[in-house]
């Protein structure tokens, strides 16, 4: 049981997390790469910037994740229906088959288990509940829009990789120009 557990940036790669419990988990710019998260629980976890490269997450719940900058490139069972319940940017890569998935920018109306992540929302990086709304929901007259970037398991990422002697910090901002200069327009159907 790894409810509210504090994950930022672990190292897990190739974890047997088979039935894990990791509602409301922090696991900011944790390392999944390989993890077996078949039924796992993931309602409310934060996966922001999180890489689940190759993963499975077959019978996985996960409903209302933030997941800007996540990694789900070559994911198994990962279906339209399980990104629909993430909320993403366009540095949220996505595995590149079937052809067409997307992360929404924001949602329509509160997902189920939308009231995890307001009963919390400093654990999100928001400082009130109205904040967080204004961040993952759509106002009035907006709409959900696509986003999201299917892209090879084994390519560097649209933006590159990490160059020689870049510090993390540097390459994170570089990440979040790209995304910024990839908005999202297409609508949601």
């Amino acid at each position: 049981r790894l409810e509210r557990a504090d994950l930022f940036w672990a190292r897990l790669e190739g974890a047997n997390l088979v039935g894990a419990r990791l509602e409301r988990a922090d696991l900011v710019g944790a390392r999944l790469e390989g993890a077996d998260l078949v039924r796992a629980r993931l309602e409310g976890a934060n996966l922001v910037g999180a890489v689940f490269k190759s993963a499975n997450w077959a019978e996985v719940t996960n409903d209302a994740c933030p997941a800007q900058f996540a990694d789900f490139r070559g994911v198994t069972d990962l279906d339209q229906a399980r990104l629909s319940s993430l909320v993403g940017n366009a540095a949220t890569l996505l595995p590149d088959t079937p052809p067409g998935l997307f992360v929404p920018h924001k949602w329509a109306t509160e997902p189920p288990g939308f009231d995890l992540l307001l009963a919390e929302p400093s654990r999100y990086g928001f400082e009130s509940a109205d904040d967080l709304r204004a961040a993952f929901l759509c106002g009035p007259g907006e709409v959900p829009l696509k986003t999201g970037a299917p892209w090879p398991v084994d390519a560097a990422p649209p933006w590159g990789a990490q160059e020689a002697g870049e510090v993390e910090w540097d390459y994170l901002e570089r990440i979040d120009a790209w995304a910024k200069a990839h908005p999202p327009t297409e609508p949601v159907p």
